[in-house]
């Protein structure tokens, strides 16, 4: 299983991002996963690895794909991950049974996502409300800007996630107070050339 966590894109800088409290999970994570935290960062390391303690808070590495590598478009990110998955899939049957099935993949953009505070119990926790409520096991982050994509067809937020952010309207309202001085999220004119994105949520 995978969750991917991702911040604005390289054309975009800093932008920061609000995080969203989970209601608390009102079951107990069947089984405690090992946790690994890639990134594919090709400029350097990554800012997971220099803002806070988060490796020695987790007890964990970050592992980063990119080091080495070239910047080839944001589907480098796609490929290096591909062949890391596919690199621990090909070690089942040669670890312990169960090891890599229960192993949970973290995907961090490398330049701009930071530790919010979590433990690494409450980070699984997260994982698990969400893919049970959700029926999917991989787990991708939202944010308030669109590119390469037709962005008219983004699709609602669903009522789920509205319910485990403590019912707050998560299409609509909630994104006005960072629509200051833009003209919405994403017009029909940005959404055709499939760049709504640079300084969130201008578009």
């Amino acid at each position: 299983v995978a969750v991917v966590f991702h911040g604005p894109s390289r054309q975009e800088g800093n932008v920061g991002h609000r995080p969203i409290d989970l209601q608390p999970v009102d079951f107990e994570v069947p089984q405690q996963k090992t946790t690994s935290f890639v990134t594919a960062e090709t400029r350097g390391s990554s800012l997971l690895e220099h803002v806070g303690n988060f490796q020695q808070e987790f007890q964990t590495s970050v592992v980063n794909l990119g080091g080495g590598k070239s910047w080839k478009g944001f589907k480098t990110k796609i490929d290096l991950l591909a062949a890391h998955l596919r690199s621990r899939i090909a070690l089942v049957g040669y670890t312990a049974p169960g090891q890599l099935e229960e192993e949970l993949v973290a995907f961090v953009d490398g330049s701009d996502v930071i530790w919010g505070g979590c433990n690494a119990t409450a980070f699984q926790q997260a994982y698990e409300q969400i893919a049970t409520r959700s029926g999917a096991s991989i787990v991708f982050s939202a944010e308030i800007v669109c590119g390469e994509q037709d962005c008219n067809k983004v699709p609602e937020v669903p009522r789920w996630a509205e319910d485990m952010a403590s019912g707050r309207n998560l299409s609509g309202d909630f994104w006005g107070k960072y629509a200051v001085g833009c003209n919405g999220t994403w017009s029909d004119e940005c959404s055709a050339r499939r760049d709504c994105g640079y300084w969130a949520p201008c578009a």
